[in-house]
C-alpha cells in the first residue's frame, strides 16, 4: 500500500543552473575508463592494453584515445595470428631495441589512426647478429608491422566507438533532469530549496510523490 508525501518542486531554472555541475570536473569519467580497461583485459583473456591520460571533449563529443598494444605474444596468441607474424614475435622475445608499440592518439568522431615509432626498433641492438641478418630481420619486421596495422586500426576503431558511446551515455545521464534533480535534493535541505524557489520563481510549489508504507511483520 502506498501513501502520498509532499516535496518542493525544483524550479526548471535551478535545474539548468546545476545541469553540468558533475561534468565540469575533469575526472568525472575516470570510473568508466577504469571499468572499460578491466572489461577489455577480461574480454581479451589477459592481454594488456595501455590506455592513459584519456580526454573526453564534452562539446564535440569526441575522445582523445591514447591506446597502445605492446604485449605482442599474448595479443597475437589471442587472435591466433602467431604464424602470420613470426618476426614480431621474435622481436618481442629477443629484440634489444625499443619496444614495438602500435598506438592511436588521434582525436576524432569515429576515426582512429594507428602509428608506430620505428626509431630504435631494430635488431641491430642484438649482439651476435651480423649486418646482413639484422638488415633482413628489420625488413621482415617492418613488412609485418605495416601488414598488421589495418587489423589493429579496425580493432582500435571498434574499441574507440564502444568507449565513446559509454562516455556519451554517462554524460547524458549525469546531465539529465532526473539525475540533476536528485543531486540538488541530496545537497540542499528543505529551507534551501524554499529559498531557491522564491529566488527563481517568486513562490514555492509543492508536489506529491508516492511514499511506500513500512512493511509490518
Amino acid at each position: 500500500m502506498t501513501s502520498l508525501a509532499l516535496q518542493i518542486k525544483i524550479p526548471d531554472k535551478l535545474i539548468e543552473k546545476w545541469r553540468y555541475v558533475e561534468t565540469t570536473h575533469f575526472n568525472w569519467y575516470e570510473y568508466q575508463v577504469e571499468d572499460f580497461e578491466t572489461q577489455l583485459t577480461e574480454k581479451h583473456m589477459g592481454v594488456s592494453f595501455t590506455l592513459s591520460k584519456l580526454e573526453f571533449d564534452t562539446y564535440h563529443k569526441t575522445c582523445y584515445f591514447p591506446i597502445s598494444v605492446t604485449d605482442w605474444r599474448a595479443f597475437l596468441t589471442y587472435h591466433q595470428l602467431e604464424d602470420e607474424y613470426p618476426t614480431i614475435l621474435r622481436y618481442h622475445a629477443y629484440g634489444q631495441g625499443r619496444d614495438l608499440e602500435l598506438s592511436s592518439r588521434s582525436l576524432g568522431k569515429y576515426s582512429v589512426d594507428v602509428e608506430w615509432e620505428s626509431y630504435l626498433v631494430s635488431f641491430s641492438f642484438n649482439s651476435g647478429l651480423d649486418e646482413f641478418t639484422v638488415a633482413t630481420l628489420d625488413a621482415w619486421l617492418e613488412e609485418e608491422v605495416y601488414k598488421i596495422i589495418p587489423f589493429i586500426k579496425g580493432l582500435f576503431a571498434d574499441l574507440y566507438k564502444e568507449l565513446l558511446a559509454a562516455l556519451i551515455s554517462e554524460e547524458e545521464w549525469l546531465t539529465s533532469d532526473t539525475h540533476v534533480e536528485g543531486t540538488i535534493r541530496a545537497n540542499l535541505d528543505m529551507d534551501d530549496l524554499a529559498d531557491k524557489s522564491l529566488d527563481y520563481t517568486g513562490n514555492v510549489v509543492w508536489e506529491s510523490i508516492p511514499e511506500e508504507a513500512p512493511c509490518l511483520n
